[in-house]
C-alpha cells in the first residue's frame, strides 16, 4: 500500500465530493520539459519587451538627432552627424545600458530631408538559452526640412525706466539675439518675417507703410480733442500739429496716436471712414501753463503746505503771456504756485485753449518762445532749468513728448533689424502703457489694415503669428498735482475719464485689465504670446503670465544678462516651432 501510494497523487475531492482516480505517475517525465520550456517563454517574453521598449527609445533618439540636423541646416553630412549625435546619445543616457553601435546622417531629395540611421545593442536576459547574449536593432527618422511662415511681432518697452540698471542695452541685446537666431541663418526658401513696436505710453505708427487712410482727419472720433475746450466747435489736433509745425518741423506730428475710443481700443478691428471711433487720433500732448519767478516767492516753493497752491504740470513748450504771468515763464515739472483755486483755473484756461496754436495773431510769439527737444540723449533742459539731469530724468518737449521710435514693419532684412534695435532708447514722461504695445503687436499679426501682415509666400502653408510682449515695469499713468490729475498719455488725462475711473490710484488695474482683455483676444485670434518680464514684482509676473499662451510661454528675467538668455531660448523655441517633421 505504502509502494502504491508512492507512485500514486489524489485529489481530496471533485465537485460532487466523490474521490477522483488515480492519476498515474508518468506525468512527472512530461512536466519536467513543460516547466523548462515555460522558463523559456518568459525568459522569451522578457526579452521580447526589452526589445520592443529599445526600439522605442531608438525612435526618440533618432527622432531628436534629426530635428537637430534639421536646425543646422547648410551643413554637410559629416558636420550634421557630429552635431546631431549628442542628441541621440542624450537621449539614451536613462535607458539603462544601451549603446549604438552605428550611426549615419544623410541629406536626401535635393537637401531637404535628413535621413538619421542607427543601430542598437540590446543585451538579452536569456538569450544564452538559444546561444545569443545580445541583439542588434534598426532604426530610421526623416524629418522633411520645411520651414513654416512665421512671422513675429516685437513688442518692445521704451519707457524712460529702462535707462535705469541697464535695462535698455539689455533690451537692444536681447532683440539682437533674438533675430539673428531666427534669420541670421536663413535659407532663401525660408518665410521669416519679424517687426517690432517700440511702445512708451503711446505708439508710433508713422513708417513707410503707414496710410493717412487710417487717420481721423476730420475730427470726428470721440475721443478727438476732449483736452481741449471744444465749446467753440471740435478741435482737430491735426490743425494744431499743422501750425506748430509751419514754424519747426520738430513740432509737427511725430507720428504717435492715441488709444481709439472704446471699445475699438482693445480690438484689432480695421480703420473704417464709415465709423471714425475706429479711427486713429493723433497724440498730441498740449502746451502746460508756466511757472514765473514772481508768483513763486514763498519760501516752500519746492513743498508748498497746500495742494490749492502748488501743480507740477510738465510740457511747457512755448510762451504767449507777458514776463510774469501765467503764460509767460518756464518750468519744467517744477511746483507751481499761485493764490489758490483762481490760478489753477487760469492755468487749466490757458491749456484747454486751443485758440492758442491756430491764432494768426500768435505766430510770431510761438516762433520766438518754441522749445522743442525730441531727443532725450541732447537735452536741452539742464541750460533752460540752471542744474544739471541725468538721462534717467531727461524728459523730451512738445507735442510730441514721449513718442518713440516708430514701428519697424514686418521684414527678413536683417541689417534694417539690428539698426533699428541699436537706435532704441529710453523715453522719459507719461508712464508705460503695455495695453497699447499689445494692441499694436496684434493689429501687425493681423491680414487687415493697419499693417497687414504678409500672406504665406506660398499658399499652400499655414501662416504661424508669434508674438513677443516685453516690459520692464508696471502699467502706469504717471500722477500730477493738477486738475488733470495725470501726465497726457495714450488714453489722454485721467480726469477725462477715457480709463473708466478718474482716480489715479485705479489705473494700474484698469491698464492691466485692458491688457489681460486683449492677451485672451489675441490668443484666440490664434497667435502665440511669449510674455517677458524685466527685474519685475510678483504682482506684474503674474499679470504677465496670465497674459501668456501658457505659464510656460512666460519669462521673469532679474537681470541684463539673463534678458539676453531669455530671448535667446525664446528665439530657439519659435525655430523649433518652425520645423515639419
Amino acid at each position: 500500500m505504502r509502494k502504491y501510494l508512492s507512485r500514486r497523487f489524489f485529489s481530496q475531492s471533485n465537485v460532487m465530493g466523490e474521490q477522483r482516480r488515480p492519476i498515474s505517475g508518468s506525468v512527472v517525465p512530461i512536466l519536467v520539459p513543460a516547466i523548462i520550456a515555460g522558463i523559456g517563454l518568459a525568459g522569451f517574453a522578457i526579452d521580447f519587451s526589452r526589445i520592443s521598449n529599445s526600439r522605442a527609445h531608438l525612435q526618440a533618439a533618432l527622432d531628436a538627432a534629426a530635428l537637430a540636423a534639421a536646425r543646422a541646416r547648410g551643413s554637410d553630412e559629416a558636420e550634421l552627424e557630429v552635431l546631431s549625435r549628442p542628441y541621440a546619445d542624450a537621449n539614451l543616457v536613462n535607458s539603462g545600458d544601451l549603446v549604438l553601435s552605428s550611426f549615419d546622417v544623410n541629406l536626401l531629395n535635393s537637401n531637404t530631408t535628413v535621413e538619421v540611421r542607427a543601430s542598437l545593442i540590446v543585451p538579452l536576459a536569456f538569450g544564452g538559452l538559444i546561444g545569443r547574449s545580445s541583439v542588434e536593432i534598426d532604426g530610421r527618422s526623416l524629418t522633411r526640412i520645411e520651414i513654416r511662415p512665421t512671422r513675429v511681432s516685437l513688442v518692445l518697452d521704451n519707457t524712460g525706466s529702462t535707462n535705469n540698471n541697464g535695462a535698455i542695452q539689455g533690451i537692444r541685446d536681447a532683440a539682437r539675439v533674438l533675430v539673428d537666431t531666427l534669420l541670421e541663418d536663413a535659407g532663401d526658401d525660408d518665410d521669416v518675417l519679424v517687426g517690432i513696436v517700440p511702445y512708451v505710453t503711446s505708439v508710433n505708427i508713422r513708417n513707410e507703410e503707414f496710410d493717412m487712410a487710417w487717420m481721423d482727419v476730420n475730427g470726428l472720433s470721440a475721443s478727438h480733442g476732449i483736452a481741449f475746450d471744444e465749446s467753440a466747435g471740435p478741435v482737430n489736433h491735426f490743425d494744431l500739429f499743422d501750425a506748430l509745425g509751419s514754424i519747426d518741423q520738430r513740432a509737427g506730428w511725430k507720428g504717435c496716436v492715441e488709444a481709439r475710443a472704446a471699445p475699438f481700443d482693445v480690438t484689432a478691428e480695421p480703420p473704417s471712414p464709415g465709423n471714425p471711433n475706429t479711427l486713429f487720433v493723433p497724440y498730441f500732448w498740449p502746451d502746460e501753463p508756466d511757472a514765473p519767478h514772481s508768483l513763486n516767492t514763498n519760501s516752500q516753493w519746492r513743498n508748498p503746505t497746500s495742494n490749492n497752491l502748488r501743480a507740477n504740470y510738465a510740457n511747457d513748450f512755448f510762451d504767449l503771456g507777458a514776463s510774469n504771468t501765467l503764460d509767460g515763464g518756464f518750468a519744467r515739472n517744477g511746483w507751481l504756485q499761485g493764490p489758490g483755486a483762481a490760478i489753477q483755473n487760469q492755468r487749466q484756461a490757458i491749456l484747454r485753449d486751443a485758440s492758442r496754436y491756430i491764432n494768426p495773431a500768435n505766430q510770431a510769439q510761438i516762433a520766438a518762445t518754441l522749445r522743442i527737444d525730441d531727443d532725450p540723449r541732447s537735452n536741452p533742459l539742464p541750460a533752460i532749468i540752471g542744474y544739471p539731469i541725468s538721462i534717467s530724468d531727461a524728459h523730451t518737449l512738445g507735442p510730441n513728448q514721449s513718442c518713440p521710435t516708430p514701428i519697424t514693419p514686418m521684414t527678413d532684412d536683417l541689417d534694417r533689424l539690428r539698426t533699428e534695435i541699436s537706435g532704441m532708447i529710453g523715453w522719459n514722461g507719461s508712464g508705460t502703457n503695455s495695453a497699447i504695445g499689445m494692441n499694436w503687436g496684434w493689429m501687425q499679426l493681423t491680414p487687415q489694415a493697419p499693417f497687414p501682415v504678409p500672406p504665406p509666400r506660398n499658399s499652400d502653408n499655414e501662416l504661424q503669428r508669434i508674438m513677443v510682449l516685453m516690459t520692464d515695469g508696471a502699467n502706469v499713468a504717471v500722477s500730477a498735482v493738477t486738475p488733470n490729475i495725470s501726465q497726457y498719455s495714450g488714453y489722454g488725462y485721467v480726469d477725462q475719464g477715457r480709463l473708466g475711473t478718474t482716480n489715479i490710484n485705479q489705473t494700474v488695474t484698469r491698464l492691466d485689465n485692458l491688457l489681460l482683455q486683449m492677451c485672451t483676444s489675441a490668443k484666440n485670434d490664434g497667435i502665440v504670446i511669449y510674455t517677458v518680464t524685466f527685474a519685475a514684482s510678483s504682482t506684474l509676473q503674474n499679470i504677465y503670465r496670465q497674459c501668456a499662451t501658457t505659464p510656460t510661454h512666460f519669462f521673469n528675467a532679474p537681470n541684463a544678462a539673463t534678458l539676453v538668455d531669455v530671448f535667446g531660448q525664446i528665439a530657439r523655441e519659435i525655430s523649433d516651432l518652425r520645423l515639419a517633421g
